[in-house]
């Protein structure tokens, strides 16, 4: 055996190995559609049955600290997305957000539902997140500020279906995607770079101070012409 094939087949075979976990994961699945689809049938319980597991057979380890459950994503107390998935070494680093969704919730064409998302990924400085209820997954473009008219659609850049997981092309997108090792070597990044156009996208820093800077000239403006007789310098410390 080659050195250079030596190297590959572990990758190879954690791979394929995890293919087979989900074949697994969609087979249950796919069993207990009719009770999926059930109106009780809770966020909760498709978190634990399938979204967790689904996490978990991507190299995620969802009881430590890699996955956050219920984080801000600005360090506010109004909203929490369902978990964030961090690199904790060499340096501690979030990556991205994935919203959960209860089965009732139709995924790729609800626009609350990515206006939510989009807004997490904003507001956290983040190109990509994701929305799930484990029958859609739906990879979110973030790198634009989201208003609530926006179609949902129209910054949707990847969705699967269930049966998708389990086909070599759906499973190697989820794994050579948002898999952990994938996501360690700089995987979202890559497809940002190719999927979105992160080129002119805008930091929410930066649309913060824009902002800023328009609510400055509008205050200066009104309050010099309400008041003709200050100076320049008295207008600007007013303002």
């Amino acid at each position: 055996m080659k050195p250079s094939q030596s190297k590959t087949l572990p990758a190879r075979t954690e791979k394929g190995s995890a293919l087979e976990k989900m074949k697994a994961l969609v087979a249950k699945f796919a069993r207990e559609l009719p009770e999926y689809k059930d109106k009780n049938y809770s966020e909760a319980r498709v978190r634990q049955h399938y979204i967790d597991p689904f996490w978990e057979i991507l190299g995620w380890d969802m009881r430590s600290d890699e996955v956050v459950p219920e984080e801000n994503p600005d360090d506010s107390r109004q909203e929490r997305a369902d978990y964030a998935f961090w690199i904790p070494a060499p340096i501690r680093v979030r990556k991205f957000f994935v919203e959960a969704k209860k089965p009732a919730v139709r995924v790729e064409a609800n626009p609350d539902m990515a206006y939510q998302v989009r807004k997490y990924g904003w507001n956290g400085s983040l190109p990509v997140c994701v929305a799930t209820d484990f029958e859609e997954f739906a990879v979110y473009d973030c790198t634009k500020e989201p208003h609530p008219n926006d179609l949902a659609k129209a910054f949707c850049k990847k969705y699967l279906g269930y049966t998708e997981y389990a086909t070599e092309a759906g499973f190697s997108f989820l794994w050579d995607t948002f898999g952990k090792a994938s996501v360690v070597a700089g995987s979202l990044e890559d497809f940002a770079q190719k999927h979105t156009d992160i080129r002119i996208a805008i930091s929410v820093d930066k649309a913060f101070l824009a902002s800023l800077e328009d609510w400055r000239k509008y205050l200066a403006t009104s309050i010099a012409l309400k008041n003709r007789q200050l100076e320049a310098q008295e207008v600007s410390i007013a303002v």
